[in-house]
């Protein structure tokens, strides 16, 4: 099957990224407002207020899925941070005297949502580094440097908003950090998931089924699979393995006297296919490794003309 070079072409993300984020404010401003009850009990009152908050979170959630269909699994990452952060926060803050060790215990449980999120990061490069490293893939380098940074930034505003709260349920006051903070939170978040689905709209189109387990292997395995592919040496023909016979020919156009190679049993000349850089016959359509087409003018390096091999003359 043929790997054509991906092309990322997202359906209206940036409309539901931003129906996303606005829903979301509503949720969490409706979560903070008080109301007369519909139904009580013991445990549960529900306000008109609690449904807003419900129907304004799902329209959030769902937004967010339809904005990043491929990749919207990676945000179990942050749903995780949430609860542990959260659960870091509140242990401190509900111990009667909080000292040291309930200090201690929280910002704990707090590293580990962090130590959370660095997996989603190692996990996005290891996708990068995979299509990277396949040298039957075309595609831009992609930097996750600053993607890395901004997902930490997101945890960071993350925390901010949940130690807002609950100064807010022990001491009262405003809300108005607390959703602040949040906005900038989800914001955050929104923006770090274009980069990854991206990247997750190249492995799902531009790589065959069969494939992609492959890919998602440790990087150690694929470094190895990847050797394995440019271990043929290129004095040998890809097709038969004999050793090629070697012809000079002269450009028509500078004069430039170059070395070419071919197979003595097939009778082919074989040259290195400018999209995965292994060793192909020339005059076929396709590359005999990635499927690729290929043209059949050879540009000189000495003058960049580019025209068939038969208008190379023989040296």
């Amino acid at each position: 099957m043929a790997l054509s070079e991906p092309k990322v072409r997202l359906t209206y993300p940036q409309l539901y990224m931003m129906v996303s984020l606005i829903t979301y404010f509503l949720a969490i401003f409706s979560g903070t407002l008080e109301g007369e009850a519909i139904f009580s009990d013991d445990n549960i009152e529900i306000t008109e207020y609690t449904i807003l908050w419900g129907a304004f979170l799902g329209a959030a959630m769902l937004t967010f899925f339809m904005a990043f269909r491929l990749s919207w699994t990676n945000a179990m990452w942050f749903v995780g941070a949430y609860l542990l952060q959260l659960a870091g926060v509140t242990l401190y803050l509900i111990a009667d005297e909080p000292g040291t060790t309930e200090f201690a215990i929280s910002a704990f449980v707090v590293f580990l949502s962090f130590a959370l999120l660095s997996t989603l990061i190692w996990k996005v490069k290891d996708i990068r580094d995979s299509l990277q490293d396949d040298t039957r893939i075309v595609m831009e380098y992609v930097p996750l440097g600053l993607w890395a940074i901004e997902v930490v930034v997101a945890g960071t505003f993350l925390l901010a908003s949940l130690i807002s709260f609950q100064f807010w349920v022990e001491e009262g006051g405003s809300l108005v950090y607390f959703l602040l903070y949040q906005i900038i939170f989800y914001g955050i978040v929104l923006h770090s998931f274009v980069v990854p689905e991206e990247l997750f709209y190249t492995l799902e189109k531009s790589v065959p089924e069969e494939m992609r387990k492959s890919l998602l292997e440790r990087r150690t395995s694929r470094t190895v699979q990847k050797t394995s592919v440019k271990a043929t040496p290129v004095d040998n023909c890809p097709l038969c393995g004999q050793d090629l016979n070697k012809e000079k020919r002269k450009c028509g156009t500078c004069g430039e006297v170059f070395e070419f190679r071919w197979c003595g049993n097939s009778e082919e000349y074989i040259i290195t296919c400018p999209y995965c850089n292994l060793q192909t016959p020339y005059g076929r359509e396709k590359c005999i490794h990635c499927e690729r087409a290929i043209q059949t003018s050879i540009r000189c390096p000495s003058c960049s003309t580019e025209v068939p091999l038969s208008e190379w003359h023989e040296a």
